[in-house]
């Protein structure tokens, strides 16, 4: 499931989820092809917002996370 899409720093960020699952981060520059940035523990990855250089990205299940994302590198936030 897609939760959202972001453009962040000329690339373009989608964030999904799947309840037996895990939230994944995909990043593409092109908008054609994708490729995994990573997984968050959790089961959705549900928003995000670009604030500065940063791209926050908050996740849901099994309790509400943020993490920050400098554009290679996913860091817990709260």
């Amino acid at each position: 499931q897609v939760n959202f899409i972001q453009e962040f720093n000329n690339t373009l960020i989608v964030g999904t989820g799947d309840e037996n699952g895990t939230a994944k981060i995909y990043v593409s520059a092109d908008g054609e092809s994708f490729s995994l940035a990573g997984a968050l523990p959790g089961k959705h990855a549900t928003s995000c917002h670009v604030f500065g250089d940063i791209l926050y990205i908050g996740v849901s299940d099994p309790v509400g996370k943020v993490y920050s994302y400098n554009g290679s590198v996913f860091s817990e936030v709260f």
